[in-house]
């Protein structure tokens, strides 16, 4: 039976037919899932998002899609014709795609087949889960919701955030304040205080699924580094999201820093799975 790709107008379509096959790889699939509900619930997120699916007859056998012209191509796992079929679909249509996210082998499966001008590495991720949360000892911190007088310090942590993770983003501020917004918006980021008030750490939910929520702008300031406070809010922000309806929750960390997957691994974390990230250049025409 052969293998073709199907576009979707909208992301309520997508949904409709492929959320739940991704929901049976739930955090491994979290990337595509938490975006398209954000997009189906908020339109005005997502500018010009593509939606598609490789069918074998009428079954689901992979998902890709991208938010934002400038967002990488997300994709699932799927069979290599899948991989080729959906090469050939983006080329065919000439959709111009800023880079890849998602199984290693897919990705690099799709660079193989397609033209795709000086692919570059950003990052080896790996994708972890928790159900249960094994809490850090460290007294005298407590977590909060930030609102909007805690706007300063946040997006200076923000900003410190995509400059360890992204050093290659040239629009920090702007970056930062978009997301600032979107989290103050949602009450979906937490900082950790001492008693003095003053902000030791920042972690956000930043998308949710069905059963699940993903948990990503972990960051501490240099001053505070190495005193457990970015295990320990992550601890709590996981604790509150299992304790208010979510059976798990994810993250993704960067494989090329042992420390990082160390903490999450010590407060109940475990690795499912790995993904890759590599950016395209743009030609000049």
């Amino acid at each position: 039976m052969s293998i073709e790709i199907f576009e979707y107008k909208s992301a309520s379509d997508f949904l409709a037919e492929n959320e739940e096959d991704l929901l049976e790889n739930e955090s491994f699939n979290n990337l595509i899932l938490g975006l398209a509900n954000r997009i189906k619930f908020n339109e005005k997120y997502g500018e010009y998002p593509i939606f598609l699916c490789a069918k074998e007859g009428n079954t689901p056998i992979g998902q890709a899609m991208r938010s934002h012209p400038d967002k990488p191509l997300a994709v699932t796992l799927m069979p290599e014709e899948a991989t080729h079929e959906l090469v050939n679909f983006i080329q065919k249509r000439d959709i111009k795609i800023q880079g890849i996210v998602g199984p290693i082998k897919i990705c690099k499966d799709f660079i193989s087949r397609a033209d795709t001008p000086n692919p570059s590495l950003e990052m080896l991720q790996g994708v972890y889960e928790v159900t249960k949360i094994q809490m850090p000892l460290l007294d005298e911190v407590s977590m909060t919701i930030a609102t909007e007088k805690d706007k300063v310090v946040c997006e200076s942590f923000i900003e410190g955030f995509i400059k360890d993770c992204f050093p290659k983003e040239k629009e920090v501020t702007q970056r930062a304040k978009k997301m600032l917004d979107r989290s103050l918006t949602a009450k979906s980021l937490f900082l950790l205080k001492n008693p003095h008030g003053e902000t030791l750490s920042m972690a956000c939910k930043v998308r949710e699924s069905r059963n699940a929520a993903t948990v990503s702008l972990v960051y501490t300031p240099n001053k505070y580094r190495n005193n457990g406070y970015g295990s320990m809010i992550t601890a709590l922000v996981s604790e509150y999201l299992l304790s208010n309806g979510k059976d798990k929750c994810n993250l993704f960390t960067d494989l090329s820093n042992p420390t990082s997957n160390s903490i999450y691994q010590k407060i109940g974390y475990r690795k499912i799975g790995e993904n890759i990230h590599y950016s395209f250049e743009q030609s000049s025409d």
